[in-house]
């Protein structure tokens, strides 16, 4: 059975159902947030399980950890312990007009912060493919070299990685994020980000085609440069393809980039058409918007509703 490896930091998250800051007495979605774990949560629904999805970590012995434990454990197979003298990481998620939406942290020097290569590396013997995202080496000192040794190992062992940015500047400052990322890219199979994470980290006035080329010149494998409303842009040293965005009722876009990185992930490790590829995952990214949270991974049943109303 195919086997995708994933790690990094979840919370819990309270997801505003109102607009405006934090107000303690209004009324929050409680969840469960991080761009891995949402990552491998959306490939095994999509997959129906059918293909081995593990997520690794760490977790204070609090009831935040609990959550998360319980959370995940129904939808996925976790190597995250519950450790006591911990803590466990907290998201406060606000909307307002405009489609802006800010998240804040609570989270420094958590458990996940604390996360060890010796906890990764039994899993990387059997995977097929690895994800990570620019979150964790921003987490400290440990994580930046859990990171660097993981992807040293895969490239060792011909295990293909993702790596999706998803900058956050709560966590570090564009020109510490852009040093660390650039060492990433090399090892990256498939390299994802957004246009705007590729302005504030390079700023280099490209634009995403421009971007993409940069990109696949230093990793020499998949390109995805992500544009909002303004669909995506892949380069794959031969072929650059565009895709539109879909159109959806969007409710709660956060999460929409681990839908498209689940699917493409899948896609590109079963050698599916490049096109076809771009077009799946997009679905799957627009699908995501249209629930609040991460409660309900975007469906296979859902993609091909939407496949089969755009082609009627």
């Amino acid at each position: 059975m195919t086997k995708f490896v994933t790690f990094g930091e979840t919370m819990v998250q309270y997801n505003a159902e109102y607009l405006g800051p934090y107000n303690s007495e209004s009324s929050h979605l409680v969840d469960v947030a991080g761009a891995e774990s949402n990552v491998a949560v959306n490939l095994a629904k999509i997959t129906s399980n059918s293909i081995d999805v593990i997520w690794i970590s760490q977790l204070g012995n609090d009831k935040q950890g609990i959550l998360v434990q319980q959370s995940l454990s129904d939808r996925i197979e976790i190597d995250a312990p519950l450790l006591d003298g911990e803590k466990t990481g907290i998201s406060i998620l606000n909307h307002y007009p405009d489609d802006l939406h800010i998240k804040t942290y609570n989270r420094k020097d958590s458990a996940a912060s604390k996360l060890g290569f010796a906890s990764i590396k039994p899993h990387l013997v059997t995977a097929d493919l690895l994800h990570v995202t620019g979150i964790t080496p921003a987490l400290g000192t440990e994580c930046k070299d859990t990171i660097f040794r993981s992807l040293e190992a895969c490239q060792s062992m011909g295990v293909p990685v993702s790596i999706d940015v998803n900058y956050r500047e709560q966590l570090w400052n564009p020109e510490e994020c852009r040093t660390t990322i650039t060492r990433m890219i090399p090892y990256a199979t498939l390299f994802k980000l957004g246009l705007d994470e590729a302005e504030t980290i390079w700023s280099l006035g490209c634009s995403a085609h421009e971007y993409a080329k940069q990109f696949h010149d230093i990793s020499g494998g998949l390109v995805i440069v992500t544009q909002g409303e303004s669909g995506a842009v892949l380069f794959d040293g031969e072929n650059m393809l565009t895709e539109s965005s879909i159109n959806v009722t969007s409710i709660d876009p956060v999460g929409a980039g681990d839908a498209f990185l689940s699917v493409m992930s899948l896609c590109q490790y079963k050698n599916f058409d490049t096109s076809f590829s771009l077009f799946f995952s997009s679905i799957a990214a627009a699908k995501s918007t249209e629930t609040i949270g991460n409660k309900e991974p975007v469906s296979k049943d859902k993609i091909l509703k939407s496949i089969s109303h755009l082609i009627k």
